[in-house]
């Protein structure tokens, strides 16, 4: 543990929740978008996968994804059931949006969830630009 995501006092920064977030064993994540910004207009299409670290199997899962804009508006949103085997990676899906033709920025937030709870998230920045 270094001072970058604690303090002298071992009081957790910022950046000590992203990492755990990040190295959590099981995970939902999609590709990329484009750092440098995707076309406004079109359909955005991602693959989504599982990391499954754990030597357990987890067979009733529920990715639920939605797409947020500026104000925090909810502008699309869906789900996608799936299993995660042990040890594994695997794609589960493809997230698949159309960006509206005002271009702008927009949130991409993951959850994997069981029954019992939630187990994973993760968040994406879409900058779109109108061309």
């Amino acid at each position: 543990m270094t001072a970058s995501v604690v303090d002298y006092y071992g009081k957790r920064k910022k950046g000590y929740f992203a990492l755990q977030q990040a190295f959590n064993p099981i995970h939902v994540m999609m590709d990329w978008p484009d750092l440098a910004g995707e076309p406004a207009g079109v359909t955005f299409r991602r693959a989504v996968y599982v990391v499954n670290d754990y030597a357990t199997a987890y067979p009733t899962l529920t990715v639920t994804w939605q797409v947020l804009g500026a104000g925090d508006e909810v502008l699309a949103r869906s789900r996608i059931a799936c299993t995660a085997h042990a040890n594994s990676l695997q794609q589960i899906g493809e997230f698949s949006w159309a960006i509206p033709a005002a271009g702008g920025s927009y949130r991409v937030m993951f959850a994997l969830e069981r029954d019992a709870g939630p187990l994973s998230s993760n968040n994406y920045l879409v900058e779109a630009c109108a061309v």
